[in-house]
Formats: structure tokens, sequence, C-alpha cells
């Protein structure tokens, strides 16, 4: 018997973790989970125990068991579920503020975290609003590239970093103002 963890073992606080109790038997069986060696919940016959929105409580040592009569059941293995803080990321500006008319710009996003695969994405004047890419404009990885500035891109700028399948996967930067002289 073991216990599966979606999406991962390493989570932020604030997404959805699903812990399944997979016995490898067939069979009705009833579930039971503890955590750090304490009954948490009693699923009834759902192998799955959902946690909807994660925080720091929940990490601890994981197990579950399974139950199928009075005199028979399983135990799983255990699993360790660590939460941690949503990464914080950080906008930098090359060259230095402000910038000139024509230059080109660079607008790095910085993500605090051990994961390596993000995907950023940019912010302009508001954070609800995406920056729609111009031509002049280009995103590599971590860095949004502005060719040949004007004063159409003097605003309010804010990065976010997002992994795949992770809606919840870090907060916005602290905003920059790109000045355009």
């Amino acid at each position: 018997t073991v216990v599966r963890v979606h999406p991962d073992e390493n989570v932020f606080s604030g997404e959805k973790v699903t812990l399944t109790c997979d016995i490898q038997q067939t069979g009705d069986w009833w579930y039971y989970w503890n955590k750090d060696g304490n009954p948490v919940y009693s699923a009834a016959q759902d192998q799955n125990y959902i946690i909807s929105s994660v925080d720091w409580s929940h990490s601890g040592v994981y197990s579950c068991r399974g139950s199928q009569y009075s005199y028979h059941s399983e135990f799983s293995d255990e699993v360790k579920l660590t939460v941690s803080d949503l990464p914080t990321s950080t906008v930098t500006v090359k060259p230095d503020n402000p910038v000139f008319t024509g230059e080109t710009v660079n607008l790095k996003c910085v993500i605090k975290s051990d994961h390596s695969d993000w995907r950023y994405e940019w912010y302009k004047g508001n954070t609800h609003n995406r920056v729609m890419l111009q031509t002049s404009d280009h995103v590599n990885r971590d860095t949004l590239t502005i060719k040949g500035a004007t004063k159409s891109n003097q605003d309010h700028y804010w990065c976010k970093g997002q992994r795949d399948g992770r809606p919840s996967s870090s907060t916005f930067s602290s905003e920059v103002y790109l000045t355009v002289k």
C-alpha cells in the first residue's frame, strides 16, 4: 500500500493537494488517514484525501490505513508533505532607470526558488493587464526586452512566475516604474 501525492510532495501555500491511498488489492476498502501519527481524516470508501488550499500547518508525515473487515487492515508507507511560502519575485532594469528614447531595455524577473521550470508572465499598467507582445518586444524566459523604447513604454511593470499545472506558483513582484526620457 502506497500514498501518492499530487501535484508533488513539495508544494506552495495555497495549492490544492490530493493524497491517494493506493491499496494494491481488490475489494471494498474503508480509508483512514494519519498525520504525524494522529488521525486526521476518515474517508469512508473514498481513497482520496483532498486539501483544497494548503498552508504550513499541513506540513507533516502522512500515512493511510485501509480496512476491509474488522480483522483485516493494510497500512501504507509514510510520505512527507512539505508546504513552503510562495516564492517572491523582483524586477531589475538594464540599463538603469531612467532610460532614453530608442534604447533597448531589458526587464528581468528574478524568482527566489529552488525550482527552474518557470514560465514568466509580464504585466504592464496593473496586475490584470498581461503584456501583449509587440514586434519590438521579446520575452526570453525571464527577460522582457523592449527594443527602441518610446514614451508608450513608460509605465508600471510587474512579473510573476507560473509552473505548468500549478496555478498558485508565485506572488507578483513589487512594481517597477520604467521612465523613458
